[in-house]
């Protein structure tokens, strides 16, 4: 799979480094996408601290999940 192609509906499972981590939000710089970030997103299970890197998704509208540290 190329990183230039995006899928039509969905998102896709990104890596990513913790930015910020408060109140149970985290914002997550993507690895996978430079440039790109997400805000607000809640954690599947766990916690996290800035500079952990996660797997993550994020839907063109901006909502999506923390699935798992790794």
């Amino acid at each position: 799979m190329k990183n230039e192609t995006n899928s039509q509906w969905g998102a896709n499972i990104e890596r990513g480094k913790i930015k910020t981590a408060q109140d149970g939000k985290y914002t997550v710089a993507s690895y996978d996408r430079p440039g790109v970030t997400a805000w607000e997103l809640e954690a599947m299970n766990g916690t996290y601290t800035v500079g952990d890197t996660v797997y993550f998704f994020v839907f063109e509208d901006g909502k999506g999940l923390i699935v798992h540290g790794a």
